[in-house]
């Protein structure tokens, strides 16, 4: 039998992109991209802005206000029957609102721009019990196109996971963590921001709400670019660092997730110290921080009284 002829679910088991071995075949647009996305990315109030990486020639996104508040409706009325997820729901978009990763449109033109339904994922978390997932494949009718289908997802930056588990083997000394809300931490230009627009509701005790139009003022977790994004900011921020440890920290960090290993107590301190610097000059603060060192989990209780260090985690979901 050839290897044509094996059952689809064999043949992906064979695949090496199951074992995180992808043979290079980089997209002849990703050097473009990267370098589009070079030309525009700005640092301003210890932040980094970026554009969306559109795709040349891309076909027009349609109108579809009146798709995005039909879907709200329904989407509404469900959650409704479940008054905890309402305030959740809610209280996770005022949040938003107040870290100004999203803004209020005034003056919404129902004709400019574009809409994204969204709605909730239920999660076995005490932290978040509840997140907003945003439809950027989402399409106003079968022949037209969708958000996603207009972006270009960008090179992948990102190290194979395979790489990433085996390095954390390697030393005595282990430390993980990951970044706060990594994606909204990377500013949307405003040239931007009206293709990242979707509806809510102003009161959700009231059943005659009326509806708002807001917008991200950051990357959208969603989008088919903001993996690329948050990467080449990460990078191109670590490369302008004058830290003898920004290759580490560099190669330490897979999407938003950071771990890594250390020989020496002091060496793992001074890489601790070093990473939360550097990437607080980006506006990425890391969180959730913990070691198996109980010098350096110590620190954490110190600096974060209010968090409780695990006895155990995951490292990239691996226990």
């Amino acid at each position: 039998m050839s290897k044509d002829e094996l059952d689809p679910s064999v043949h992906k088991l064979w695949d090496l992109a199951t074992l995180s071995i992808v043979p290079e075949q980089p997209s002849p647009d990703d050097d473009w991209t990267y370098k589009q996305y070079q030309d525009s990315v700005v640092y301003r109030d210890n932040q980094y802005w970026v554009r969306l990486p559109w795709k040349l020639n891309h076909s027009q996104l349609l109108v579809n206000h009146f798709m995005a508040q039909n879907q709200l409706r329904s989407h509404v009325l469900r959650l409704q029957r479940h008054p905890e997820n309402m305030k959740l729901y809610h209280e996770i978009i005022k949040k938003q609102l107040d870290d100004k990763f999203i803004k209020v449109v005034t003056n919404d033109n129902l004709k400019e721009g574009h809409y994204l339904p969204h709605h909730p994922v239920l999660k076995n978390s005490a932290m978040t019990p509840l997140r907003i997932v945003f439809h950027c494949s989402a399409k106003t009718k079968q022949s037209s196109v969708s958000l996603n289908d207009c972006l270009q997802t960008g090179p992948s930056l990102t190290q194979q996971l395979y790489d990433v588990l085996l390095k954390f083997r390697i030393g005595t000394y282990a430390y993980t963590a990951d970044i706060s809300k990594a994606f909204v931490r990377v500013g949307l230009q405003e040239e931007d921001c009206n293709y990242t627009k979707f509806l809510w509701i102003k009161d959700p005790n009231d059943p005659n709400t009326e509806l708002i139009t807001l917008r991200f003022a950051s990357v959208l977790f969603g989008a088919m670019s903001s993996s690329f994004l948050l990467q080449a900011t990460v990078d191109i921020h670590l490369k302008k660092s004058n830290s003898p440890n920004k290759t580490e920290i560099s190669n330490n960090l897979y999407v938003d997730n950071f771990q890594g290993t250390a020989s020496s107590e002091s060496k793992l301190l001074n890489i601790y110290h070093e990473a939360n610097l550097e990437l607080m000059g980006a506006n990425m603060p890391l969180q959730s921080s913990v070691s198996n060192n109980a010098k350096l989990n110590q620190l954490i209780r110190t600096e974060f009284p209010n968090y409780q260090v695990p006895k155990k985690t995951k490292v990239l979901g691996v226990k």
